[in-house]
């Protein structure tokens, strides 16, 4: 699959003059000659400054558009049919990120198929070594698009206000861990653990070939206590300070603040053919970002499905193993007014039915959706 983003070279020559004028809050723009995803960006920042009456927000799309480099804009088709659109922000824009490595900031915006533009975000690449804002885009189309191959760094998602979402590592092309906050805790085990105020989460994938193995991740963590406890076979979810040790300060969260809320649900199935099978939960997390009230932005992580391998007896007394893969992974959301957003995750999930008695293998695929309003 070739996933090499090409730059729209037209855009930079028919985008020829983009001016934000800052004066009294205000944002105007002048002569912007495009008819295509450069003035669809650009037009969209726009409402949004607009649209939003909280002085934060309207700042927060200010300083945005002071720092886009849209003539350096590209676009990347997506496997759902959607755009994304990534623009180069400019090195002297701050996010509440502190790291000695290297990295680029980039706003990434996904479209419908019809050109109409969803939602936003702020995503910082982060690496060990000097990269350029072409590989940084490269990146983050492949990683939305669910393309691990070839991923080694860290992605910091942040809203359009510039506050911390979350983080996800990888490593080798395999996703290493992922980070998130979370108010008071309530879903964790209190045990030893002081809950009060926000915790920074860290949920970390076992890999042989990454070295990431539960004895490490004790070791690293001897006398602290902060491994919480083993979700299933190959996560452990944890305490952490990770890369963003100073982002609880630099996002103004107080521990009566909820500008960040976290939500999982689990479900079972009710249509599995072998009759003994254990039941398949789905877990549903999405990061919502409200200031007074506001929506501000979502995240909505992909659905996954556990356990991925199950040995049962059916009921026709086969040992059988179940291989599943959760693949097609498509997220909406929408505003509903005011703190409310409907919630949409849909995709599909493979069953592979393996028979130690000899019986051929079969596959079984069904469509998976959740709707929820938070």
């Amino acid at each position: 699959m070739n996933l090499a983003i090409k730059p729209k070279s037209l855009i930079v020559l028919l985008f020829s003059v983009c001016i934000f004028s800052c004066k009294k809050n205000e944002l105007t723009i002048e002569k912007v000659q495009d008819d295509g995803a450069a003035l669809r960006s650009v037009e969209w920042i726009k409402t949004q400054h607009k649209v939003y009456k909280h002085p934060a927000i309207k700042a927060a799309f200010l300083e945005i558009a002071e720092n886009i480099e849209a003539s350096n804009l590209q676009t990347k088709k997506l496997l759902n049919n959607e755009n994304l659109i990534i623009i180069p922000l400019k090195a002297s824009f701050q996010t509440p990120v502190e790291t000695t490595r290297f990295s680029q900031k980039n706003l990434v915006l996904v479209e419908s198929a019809e050109h109409q533009i969803r939602y936003g975000n702020i995503v910082e690449i982060v690496q060990k070594e000097r990269f350029s804002n072409t590989a940084s885009m490269e990146f983050i189309a492949k990683m939305y698009n669910n393309d691990k191959s070839d991923l080694t760094g860290i992605a910091i998602f942040l809203s359009m206000t510039n506050r911390f979402l979350h983080e996800k590592e990888f490593r080798q092309g395999e996703l290493s861990s992922i980070r998130f906050l979370v108010n008071r805790n309530k879903d964790l085990p209190s045990e030893g653990i002081d809950q009060s105020g926000w915790q920074l989460i860290t949920v970390d994938y076992l890999n042989k070939k990454n070295n990431i193995t539960r004895t490490n991740l004790f070791a690293d963590n001897a006398g602290r206590e902060n491994i919480i406890r083993m979700m299933d076979d190959n996560k452990f979810f944890r305490l952490t300070g990770g890369l963003q040790r100073n982002v609880i300060s630099s996002n103004n969260l107080s521990s009566g603040d909820t500008w960040v809320e976290d939500y999982s649900f689990l479900d079972e199935p009710g249509d599995e053919p072998d009759g003994y099978a254990p039941p398949i939960i789905y877990s549903y997390h999405a990061t919502i970002g409200r200031i007074d009230g506001e929506v501000v932005e979502v995240i909505m992580d992909p659905t996954t499905a556990h356990p991925t391998q199950s040995n049962y007896i059916n009921a026709g007394g086969q040992d059988v193993q179940r291989n599943l893969t959760v693949f097609n992974h498509y997220n909406t959301w929408v505003p509903l007014g005011g703190p409310n957003v409907l919630l949409d995750w849909q995709c599909d999930v493979h069953a592979l039915y393996l028979y130690w008695d000899g019986t051929p293998p079969r596959t079984r695929q069904w469509h998976n959706t959740k709707m929820s309003v938070k």
